[in-house]
């Protein structure tokens, strides 16, 4: 769909290559890692042995880039989120030096996680999550109320036992 069509602008003088209607975000640079965390189920449920409702995948993600870095000065540069952040891509948008080995505060993003599930109330969805390289801070780029579930072993499992809780809980609501 559009809204994965991305523009990364460099400069003033290149806002004219926005197409509208769109939304603007400031790009940061983050590695070129992502986080993809899946929700599954409730936060206060448990859905896998260790007692979790979310799982981490990274990813590979767009390089880091400064006015330098492009092939021509402040050239904006367009690409679809695919090319640079599924589980196949292999752009020259990405960092190929990348080991897709980032350490990751996992209560932060625990707590990002529940905050969100608690604001959609939903049982499944995925947030897109990066760190800035010099502020170390945590960024949701994007939030996905039905993802794919691309490379997160043992879906068919959480999710079986996702929806034999959720009939236990049928069951035991007062009629």
């Amino acid at each position: 769909s559009g809204s994965h069509n991305m523009k990364i602008i460099f400069d003033y003088y290149h806002l004219n290559d926005i197409q509208y209607p769109c939304i603007l975000q400031q790009f940061v640079n983050h590695g070129g890692i992502l986080l993809k965390v899946f929700l599954i189920g409730n936060t206060d449920e448990n859905n896998n042995h260790n007692g979790n409702n979310f799982y981490v995948v990274q990813r590979g993600s767009i390089r880091n880039f400064t006015t330098l870095t492009t092939t021509q000065p402040n050239e904006t540069i367009a690409f679809h989120t695919k090319e640079v952040s599924s589980a196949q891509s292999c752009s020259p948008l990405n960092n190929n030096e990348n080991s897709n080995n980032l350490i990751f505060d996992e209560k932060a993003i625990k707590d990002i996680a529940n905050k969100i599930q608690m604001k959609f109330k939903l049982n499944l969805l995925s947030i897109d999550i990066i760190s800035d390289c010099s502020t170390k801070q945590y960024a949701v780029i994007d939030v996905n109320y039905f993802p794919g579930y691309e490379g997160l072993n043992g879906l068919n499992e959480r999710l079986f036992y996702l929806c034999i809780r959720l009939l236990k809980q049928q069951q035991q609501k007062p009629k």
